[in-house]
């Protein structure tokens, strides 16, 4: 008899067990996306609760039709896979499937350099006060993606994306999944960022593995533009100094732009450091604009005909700003826009210095 009521027990059970294994392993964060070094492809990342069989799904139509694979998890139940040899120009779909579960984005990979179309790209900065902040700031770049599709291409971040450290302040501040427009937005546009003062530079690199070349700076071509980002929270009349002249020096892309997060002229007091060591070589390399952060304003000038931005209200106010920068011809255009309200702070435009030469105007080697 107890055999028997143990044999019903069993079979009542399993259909309940059969169950909990096909239980859905959530996404913790993502999928968000990262430009490789040389933007000929892009870099899908995301992390789930636990360990899971995960796979990706690309292409330009939305069956994924053009490659998947297998993505297997590495250090904190994290993934990334970086899909290469995308076509110039185009809109990708892909689908990043978890243990039934998926989630879906999209990109755009960088145009020819020899186009004649404007290139155009986001920039905002200083995340770390409050997610619902950076979550209205998301919504705002949604929309005007969603009015101007040429935007979805990049957003450059100058740093402060926690609040003094914090691990716990990445999933709360920037990957916080109880805010669809932050999540939405970070599933269609790379961010690249820079190291901030309030910023941890190993979770920083744990969660953003930019092409990093020491400490936390990097540098990435997209098109006809390269960007350098610096570690302001590093020496900068050192090695970072040399890697960087070494670079501006070698540099064939007519466009030249540079993201810190304390910048020589700024909002404030500027950095001392950086008008020394920095700002001489942005002169005599071309560099036309430079986008900063900490202060948490928008502001902007320009120094021996180099255009400084400072763009630091991404969740630091409830009404923030967000830049839309945009390169037609010989010149930029920034215009810095509140997401509520919409009004227009600033509109500033730059021409290509001088000093980028007629040299420049080729593609890099």
């Amino acid at each position: 008899m107890l055999k028997r009521i143990l044999s019903i027990t069993v079979l009542l059970l399993l259909p309940v067990l059969g169950q909990a294994q096909q239980l859905s392993i959530e996404f913790k964060k993502g999928p968000y996306l990262i430009l490789p070094e040389n933007a000929s492809g892009m870099k899908v990342c995301w992390q789930m609760e636990s360990a899971a069989a995960c796979s990706l799904k690309w292409g330009r139509d939305k069956a994924f039709s053009e490659g998947k694979a297998k993505v297997h998890p590495y250090g904190d139940n994290q993934y990334q896979y970086t899909i290469s040899k995308l076509a110039p120009g185009a809109k990708y779909y892909y689908t990043v499937y978890g243990q039934n579960n998926h989630r879906e984005g999209s990109f755009l990979t960088a145009p020819k350099e020899n186009t004649n179309k404007s290139l155009k790209f986001i920039v905002h900065g200083d995340i770390q006060k409050s997610a619902a902040n950076y979550d209205r700031l998301c919504s705002g770049i949604l929309e005007e993606i969603e009015k101007d599709g040429s935007f979805q291409t990049l957003c450059l971040m100058t740093g402060d994306w926690i609040e003094d450290g914090i691990y716990s302040g990445w999933q709360e501040l920037v990957f916080n999944q109880d805010y669809d427009n932050t999540a939405r937005l970070q599933a269609l546009l790379p961010i690249m960022g820079c190291m901030g003062n309030n910023d941890n530079l190993a979770s920083l690199r744990k969660y953003w593995p930019y092409p990093y070349q020491r400490k936390g700076y990097y540098s990435f071509t997209y098109s006809r533009m390269k960007v350098w980002v610096l570690d302001s929270e590093q020496s900068l009349s050192g090695k970072q100094r040399k890697w960087l002249e070494e670079g501006l020096k070698n540099c064939k892309k007519p466009w030249r732009i540079l993201v810190y997060h304390k910048n020589a002229y700024s909002a404030g007091s500027g950095n001392s450091s950086a008008r020394r060591n920095i700002h001489p070589l942005a002169v005599k390399y071309g560099v036309a604009v430079v986008f900063g952060g900490h202060w948490h304003t928008y502001a902007d000038q320009a120094v021996d005909d180099v255009l400084y931005v400072n763009t630091g209200e991404g969740g630091t106010k409830k009404d923030g700003h967000y830049c839309l920068a945009e390169i037609k011809g010989d010149t930029i255009k920034i215009t810095a826009k509140r997401p509520l309200s919409g009004e227009v702070l600033a509109e500033v435009e730059k021409s290509l210095p001088e000093s980028a030469g007629s040299g420049a105007k080729q593609p890099d080697e």
